[in-house]
């Protein structure tokens, strides 16, 4: 629950300019990369608009096998622990990535709380990852019933030494892939829903 609270307050913070909320009424999303207080980290963070239920969103985002195919880079995600504790999922999973050229393969586990909209992620550290560390969280703001303001963030360390701008690309390109294929794939199973429910 405190993390939950955490990832709010987070939220509170993002102030968005004149600029990104034009950018995010054309369905765009805002994408700042910031630097971490963790030495060798980044800390990236976006903001979206999508036309979808939160619900429906959500949904999308918990759907962790089916990354796969949903998700650009990523090759594989297969569970291998699920459990819950007072209403909250917790589901352990293996991720195989390949992004500009570089695999990796790291295990992660995600905090799923249906109430608060919200999931938080970290590595399984009972397990050797190819990155170093990976925290954030996926939150889902609804807004008029029909639309939802999703905030993403993400503190990526890699393992080992990497050139800067090797660094910049893994970061910037990690972002985008990371978070544009949500808006689609939500907008996608909101419209088989609205038409297998006659709308």
């Amino acid at each position: 629950l405190m993390v939950m609270v955490m990832v709010v307050l987070d939220v509170a913070q993002v102030l968005l300019s004149p600029a990104d909320v034009r950018r995010l009424r054309q369905g765009k999303p805002v994408m700042p990369t910031l630097e971490s207080n963790v030495a060798g980290a980044r800390r990236m963070v976006m903001v979206q608009d999508i036309p979808a239920p939160n619900a429906v969103v959500m949904n999308r985002i918990m759907d962790l096998e089916q990354y796969g195919a949903m998700v650009d880079n990523v090759q594989q995600v297969a569970n291998y622990e699920t459990s819950t504790h007072k209403a909250v999922r917790t589901i352990k999973s293996t991720y195989d990535v390949s992004v500009v050229g570089m695999k990796f393969k790291y295990f992660m586990e995600h905090h799923y709380d249906p109430a608060q909209n919200c999931m938080v992620f970290n590595l399984d550290y009972s397990k050797r990852s190819d990155i170093d560390d990976s925290v954030g969280y996926w939150y889902v703001q609804p807004s008029n019933g029909r639309t939802s303001r999703v905030y993403y963030s993400c503190e990526c360390k890699l393992r080992g030494w990497v050139p800067g701008p090797v660094y910049s690309v893994l970061t910037k390109e990690a972002m985008t892939k990371a978070t544009t294929w949500v808006s689609r794939e939500s907008i996608k199973e909101w419209k088989m829903q609205q038409q297998s429910d006659g709308l």
